[in-house]
């Protein structure tokens, strides 16, 4: 996949948030309105690094909200190779603390009622103190873009100042 074309001030300006959703918003948009094996192969043509971070980044959408956190959990248990692909990711990244906690709230969520699409908002009061570890995300995303930057070559394609590039995501953390 190709990479995100961005200007260095924009690069070093965006948050850690910012810099990890930039980075991956390109295949996120790639993956719209596609299915099983169309999915694998665009997050196959991402670089080993892009993979690594695109399979965390599945996660942020979690960190808005308990119902979101445990809608997250079990979209990612019920998608073919997501949860086993976020796992590699976090273990890529060396995120141990968040491999266990995920573990957790997957035992508790499988634990109760079986996963379903209806069941999906259905409290559990396990995930409560769950999904409040779980807002230490920013922490992993804060990791994660350190990465990057350390990495931009994996991520991004410097722009000059006279090249007009897409603007980056714009939003808050966890």
């Amino acid at each position: 996949m190709k990479l995100v074309e961005m200007k260095k001030q924009a690069f070093d300006a965006l948050t850690d948030a910012e810099l990890v959703l930039a980075c991956t918003d390109p295949a996120v948009s790639a993956l719209q309105g596609k299915e099983g094996a169309d999915k694998a192969s665009v997050i196959r043509s991402l670089h080993p690094d892009q993979q690594q971070v695109f399979m965390i980044r599945l996660l942020y959408p979690a960190c808005h909200s308990e119902p979101d956190f445990q809608a997250w959990i079990r979209y990612l248990l019920d998608k073919p190779g997501y949860w086993q692909g976020v796992q590699g990711g976090l273990h890529f990244f060396g995120e141990t603390e968040l491999i266990r906690l995920l573990d957790e709230a997957k035992e508790a969520i499988e634990g109760h009622v079986p996963l379903s699409r209806t069941n999906a908002a259905i409290p559990h009061s396990e995930i409560s103190p769950l999904y409040e570890q779980f807002k230490s995300f920013d922490d992993t995303m804060q990791r994660i873009s350190r990465y990057i930057r350390i990495h931009p070559g994996s991520f991004v394609q410097f722009v000059s100042s006279n090249v007009q590039s897409a603007q980056p995501w714009n939003g808050g953390g966890c």
